[in-house]
């Protein structure tokens, strides 16, 4: 039986994942932002307990790729000019489609986008421009906020093939 992985092992394996650890992550978005644990994980939309896991290296990785991708717009809009309050309640309302490499970096992003099942972004954007005319799109997106939801419905707005 393998012996169990200790703190600083795991903790390590995040950076290798996400370039540095869950916590740090944690902790420069809830200082940007001003919010607690409690508050981050709402947003997130995963327990305190899980977020605390995380942060401690108990687990190794974001399980959901919606709370992932829900992480990597927080930490994106700390640019933004717009009020904190409302970047925290458009992300927390929002239902992000997460691509399959979202948060990842370096080798595991090259690993993970030759990965089996993987969206074929093309295909879908040919099937929402089949779906839904330029304006309708462009309403959508403008209705998803920033995000990868957002840029998939503004490429298949753009003039392409119809």
């Amino acid at each position: 039986m393998p012996e169990p992985r200790s703190t600083d092992e795991k903790i390590a394996e995040q950076e290798k994942i996400y370039g540095q650890s869950l916590a740090d992550r944690f902790g420069t978005v809830m200082s940007h932002y001003g919010i607690s644990n409690r508050r981050l994980a709402a947003v997130l939309g995963i327990s305190a307990p899980m977020l605390s896991q995380l942060s401690s290296g108990q687990r190794i990785k974001i399980g959901n790729p919606v709370v992932q991708e829900r992480l990597l717009m927080l930490e994106r809009d700390m640019a933004s000019t717009m009020d904190p309050a409302l970047i925290l309640e458009r992300v927390a309302a929002s239902q992000p489609v997460a691509t399959p490499t979202a948060g990842v970096t370096g080798a595991a992003r090259s690993s993970a986008s030759g990965r089996a099942g993987a969206v074929d972004r093309d295909a879908v954007v040919g099937h929402l421009r089949s779906a839904a005319d330029r304006s309708a799109l462009n309403a959508a997106a403008d209705a998803a906020g920033p995000g990868a939801l957002a840029d998939l419905l503004r490429d298949a707005a753009r003039p392409g093939t119809r």
